[in-house]
């Protein structure tokens, strides 16, 4: 789904987001190829709650420029070529369905 002009031009940075594909027996996973997606990366302290329903502090979080399905065991690298570990996954819908991702860092 296309986002509106006016917000594209506020994601000015490129992340690839790469699903885990597989984990061996000992907790080794593998990803599949990584795509990239327009993003606005933020830094913020912000309270989200992480996968076990625990609260968690944000660092920082990264804005998609549409839904990639992302969840709590992929890889996301970010600009500067670091791939935080994800607490939390947030879609966004507008009136034609989902429209945009917010992922949340440690």
């Amino acid at each position: 789904m296309a986002l509106d002009p006016d917000l594209l031009a506020l994601m000015p940075h490129s992340v690839s987001v790469a699903h885990r594909a597989s984990q061996d027996k000992y907790g080794a996973i593998t990803y599949g190829s990584g795509t990239t997606w327009r993003a606005r990366i933020q830094s913020k302290i912000t309270l989200v709650r992480n996968s076990q329903g625990l609260e968690a502090v944000s660092r920082t979080q990264a804005y998609l420029a549409g839904v990639a399905h992302v969840g709590i065991r992929d890889r996301v690298t970010l600009p500067d070529g670091t791939a935080p570990v994800i607490l939390a996954i947030a879609t966004f819908p507008d009136e034609k369905g989902d429209a945009y991702e917010v992922i949340y860092f440690e």
